[in-house]
Order: C-alpha cells, then structure tokens, then sequence
C-alpha cells in the first residue's frame, strides 16, 4: 500500500510539473505573439470606413478611436447620433465571395477558443474579441449566433444584415476552429439579451464586419437602421 501511495505521488507530481510547463510555455508564446502585433490606438479614420456610409450618415458619424495593428486590419470605433455605437473591420479577400452562399449561419452557443491572443473592446454591455493576428483570406465564413428575435435585414452576393436579441456570436473561417470575432453579452440572459445589428458588406474586392448596438439599452433599435446608413448603391 505505502509503496503504492508513493507511485502515486509521483504520477500527481509529474502531472503537475507538466502543466506549469505548459502553461510556461504557452504564456511565453502569447507574450510574444502581444509584442510582435502591438496596438496603436489613434484618431484617424480608415478612409475606406467612412466611405461605406451614405452622406446623411456620415453627417452624423464621430470616431472615437481607431486601433491599429501590424498583423491584422484596423478596428475602428464610430459614435452615431450620439446614441449609437458601431465597430468596423476589414476581412480579407484572395478571391470573390458570394454572401448568400458563402455565409453558413448557425443558431447555438458559441464555443471560446483557448492560447490565442484577442484584442477585447467592451461596449454597451458587450465584449467583442478581435483576434489580434488575422492575415487568413475566407473562402468560406461560419457564422454562430444565440440569441432571440434573429431578424434578417438584407441578404444577396455583397451584403448580409441581420438583427439579434444577443446573447453571443462568433464568427470562423472554413477549416479552421478559431474564432476571429466573438462576442457576449455581459449582462443577464435571463433579463436582458442585447438588441445588434451585424452586417457583412462587400464593396471594391474588399469584405467589411460592421456592428452596431444602443448605447443605452432603454434607446429603441430599428432593426433596418445599419442597412439604412451603408450607401448600397456604390
């Protein structure tokens, strides 16, 4: 028995060192993965951002900031009307995607991805994570949603809309079991799930991710009122 507990006792130890060193490790590697993609955070728009809005929008439209990466696309921060906020994203594109095809949708419980490196931005009583080295080029985009009230605003080759009661979404590219975008509600499912609208919107060979939320969840949320702002017709 005593030589048993022995045995044992060494078998605890070495799962343990085991894991020290693998967390050791992957804490090396995440410090690194940070250090070489740090971020800038600035006041300049992305040209290119400012222009998927028509002009009544951009009346209105004020950056809060734009955060910059060396490894992956720009996120910018806009105020609309002061009572809106809304995220943007490039997605790169290797080849052309049809939307209404290459958008395979999901309604379950999104699924966090471990060891990889986000930038979190926490707005509104959500958390979305960017991952923060995004250089994959999609031929195809899974989309999870949870949530109620899921609302289809606009769907055709160039441009996906859809409003959600959140509770989580994440968003994967083909052949791979990483999240490049996610994010959660903060508050109680059980009160509140968070009214969104996110958009994919093609325009000149480039993929754009916008999100759009209340600044206040008493503010009303028209569900049409992102696709009403983007200037379809270019």
């Amino acid at each position: 028995m005593e030589k048993f507990k022995k045995i044992r006792n060494i078998v605890v130890l070495l799962l343990i060192a085991g894991f020290i060193v693998y967390a050791i490790k992957m804490f090396h590697q995440l410090n690194l993965e940070t250090s070489r993609n740090p971020v800038i955070a600035s006041d300049t728009s992305n040209a290119n951002y400012v222009s998927l809005f028509n002009q009544e929008a951009k009346d209105e439209l004020i950056l809060n900031k734009t955060l910059s990466f060396v490894q992956r696309n720009p996120i910018s921060l806009f105020s609309y009307n002061k009572l809106y906020s809304i995220e943007i994203t490039r997605i790169n594109l290797a080849s052309d995607l049809d939307l209404n095809k290459d958008i395979a949708e999901v309604f379950a419980k999104s699924e966090r991805t471990g060891n990889i490196v986000y930038v979190p931005i926490s707005e509104n009583g959500l958390t979305v994570d960017y991952r923060s080295t995004s250089l994959i080029s999609p031929s195809k985009i899974h989309l999870t949603m949870y949530g109620d009230s899921i609302r289809s605003i606009a769907k055709n080759d160039s441009l996906y809309c859809d409003y959600i009661k959140l509770g989580d979404f994440s968003i994967r590219y083909e052949h791979s079991d990483v999240n490049e975008i996610s994010a959660e509600n903060n508050q109680s499912l059980a009160v509140n799930k968070r009214p969104v609208i996110l958009m994919f919107f093609k325009r000149h060979k480039s993929l754009y991710f916008l999100l759009l939320t209340a600044n206040d969840l008493s503010t009303k949320l028209d569900p049409t009122l992102l696709y009403k702002l983007i200037d379809v017709r270019s």
